[in-house]
């Protein structure tokens, strides 16, 4: 509360003992007259003229006068027998010490509303460009910061003397919203309730949410949905992805009564594509020309019985192949090509070689996965031709035709062989061959460092972080991993509330099991002391502390050891002192000694 400072310079001017006739002149403190400042006495109120002078009749032997002004500090005396002899008083009042507050916004525009602590008359204020300025006397005040589609903040401020600076920021209103993408409708946004039923995909799609032409979000899909938060308010949309016209929308409105799927869709771009398959100087038709391009999409077109064939495909860069009995595309031939400019027409002239017999086939291990890296040996008479398998376990190639003896081997598999037969002039497609892999184990045991520690999850993973299997310790503490690949390495993962999450060395398996690989982990409770004094130096005993939520009492030195039970290692450490409204945030790095220490003065 700001109290009143009573400063007055009396200065008595003129002697009559006996006037009837008092004057008061109200002045500031450079000497000039104050107009209209009220001066009342004996309960009658009179305002000063322009010299700053108000005239009573006084009568009695005491009177009681009050002087006020707005923005001075208001004045109350009491004028006794031997002041009213005086004709005249001066009175000078001293200007009231106003502070200069300012508030930096992080919305554009807004309202606050604010009242002195205890008061009851509240004012409102409007503010724009992110800013408001004004003059407060000194003392506490209530504040309502509100803004549309932001949550009012309610703030218990203290003003001091001078210049005051405060940043506030307001939480949006948002909600979450799925964003799918599809090609079935045309182009543009809709609202729906749920998903959408069919539709196509949209692969490597950039999203962009943009307000007064500024990105404020960027989306990149993985897939053909996202589900992502949104602020209340209007957009614009920009909306990429290779093989599509660009999707610009202007006026978006996101609202709570906005439904919850917003489903954009796009035009898929077009390219014209014709041309002849020919073997020599004859055209070959029945010929299946397949595009694939890079992110897995594929064409296909049958030439005619002419060797022709025409089709649209989408904008990029694609790999030809041909597919008929008895051809291949000639290896001569760059089956890599640049389709990138849309609405074009492209010609291809495709020349085919005649090929005796073609095998195609794919190595599996035993869960159905690809191996790549496999070497596939087919050997036919005296012939023996050599492939490896791709990423995704295939292999193809031209071999001789007749009985063939095909072994297959890879590193950290058992070997396979079988026995197939290949027809002259013909293409063997879809071979699957299985590999058993070597396999050996993973076990130790799971401790604190001084005891076993039973029922805790482990979970084991590849050097990529592909999960591999999960085990729970015994109660001696034992674990195992059993029937792993081996020439990989492993590395297991503990989450459990009760320690600190946990991540192992990477070991690389070989055919000998890995035994008492033992793990230690440590405890999630974090032992702390906290020393808590006064500013001159002396302990604060009994005194209630919280931290992190739990409460503890300082003994009789001002100290607290003990400890956080479950304590994450990503927290800070909160510290209130609820009697003295303090509080402190400390940071904490899994780095820091234990106990972590804490010292704090009383402010």
């Amino acid at each position: 509360m700001l109290k009143n400072i009573l400063f007055a310079m009396i200065f008595f001017i003129g002697i009559s003992c006996f006037a009837k006739t008092f004057d008061f002149v109200v002045k500031d403190e450079n000497n000039y007259a104050i107009d209209g400042a009220s001066v009342t006495v004996n309960g009658v109120e009179k305002l000063t003229d322009i010299f700053g002078k108000a005239s009573f009749e006084i009568d009695g032997d005491f009177t009681e006068v009050e002087v006020k002004k707005a923005e001075y500090y208001n004045l109350r005396f009491s004028l006794n027998e031997k002041k009213r002899r005086e004709s005249e008083m001066e009175i000078v009042l001293k200007k009231n010490a106003l502070s200069l507050v300012s508030f930096n916004f992080n919305m554009d525009q807004g309202s606050m509303r604010y009242k002195e602590l205890g008061g009851e008359e509240v004012k409102e204020l409007q503010f724009s460009d992110s800013f408001l300025k004004m003059n407060l006397p000194e003392g506490r005040y209530e504040f309502i910061f509100s803004s549309e589609n932001y949550i009012d903040r309610k703030e218990i401020v203290a003003i001091k003397s001078g210049f005051t600076t405060f940043n506030i920021e307001l939480e949006k209103k948002s909600d979450k919203f799925f964003v799918v993408t599809d090609t079935s409708k045309s182009p543009g946004a809709l609202f729906l309730d749920d998903f959408p039923e069919g539709g196509s995909a949209i692969k490597n799609c950039k999203l962009v949410f943009l307000r007064a032409g500024l990105p404020v979000k960027e989306i990149n899909f993985k897939k053909n949905f996202e589900f992502t938060d949104l602020n209340y308010g209007v957009y614009d949309l920009k909306m990429t992805a290779p093989g599509y016209k660009p999707l610009q929308l202007d006026g978006l409105v996101i609202s709570e009564n906005s439904k919850k799927v917003i489903l954009l869709n796009m035009e898929p771009l077009k390219v014209f594509v014709n041309g002849s398959t020919h073997f020599k100087e004859s055209l070959i038709g029945g010929v299946d020309v397949i595009f694939t391009g890079e992110d897995g999409s594929s064409y296909s077109f049958k030439s005619d019985l002419s060797g022709n064939f025409i089709g649209t495909i989408r904008p990029g860069k694609y790999r030809v192949n041909v597919e008929k009995p008895g051809y291949v595309l000639k290896a001569t031939d760059d089956s890599a090509y640049d389709f990138s400019k849309h609405d074009e027409i492209y010609s291809l002239q495709l020349e085919l070689d005649e090929i005796p017999s073609v095998v195609r086939g794919v190595v599996l291990d035993r869960n159905g996965s690809p191996i790549s890296e496999a070497k596939v040996l087919i050997r036919v008479e005296d012939t023996e031709t050599g492939f490896q398998t791709d990423k995704n376990g295939s292999f193809s190639g031209e071999v001789g035709y007749g009985v063939a003896f095909v072994k297959i081997e890879k590193s950290g598999y058992r070997p396979f062989g079988t026995i197939k037969r290949i027809q002259r002039f013909s293409t063997v497609n879809n071979l699957v061959f299985s590999l058993n892999p070597y396999l050996s184990s993973i076990s130790g045991f799971l401790t604190n460092g001084v005891n076993p520690l039973k029922n805790v999850k482990l979970l084991l993973y590849e050097s990529d972080d592909k999960f591999i299997a999960s085990s729970v310790s015994g109660k001696n503490g034992y674990y195992e991993f059993p029937d792993l690949n081996i020439l990989k390495e492993y590395h297991i993962k503990i989450d459990d509330s009760n320690y600190l999450e946990y991540s192992s060395e990477k070991l690389l398996l070989g055919k000998e099991n890995v035994e008492n690989f033992n793990l230690i982990l440590t405890s999630s409770n974090l032992k702390f002391i906290l020393e808590l004094t006064k500013p001159g130096g002396d302990m604060v005993s009994n005194e209630l502390v919280v931290v992190n939520g739990q409460k503890f009492i300082t003994d009789i030195n001002g100290i607290i050891i003990d400890e956080i039970k479950n304590f994450s290692k990503k927290e800070n450490i909160r510290v209130e002192i609820p009697k003295y409204d303090l509080r402190k945030i400390f940071k904490f790095s899994p780095e820091d000694k234990r106990p972590f220490k804490i010292k704090m003065t009383l402010e």
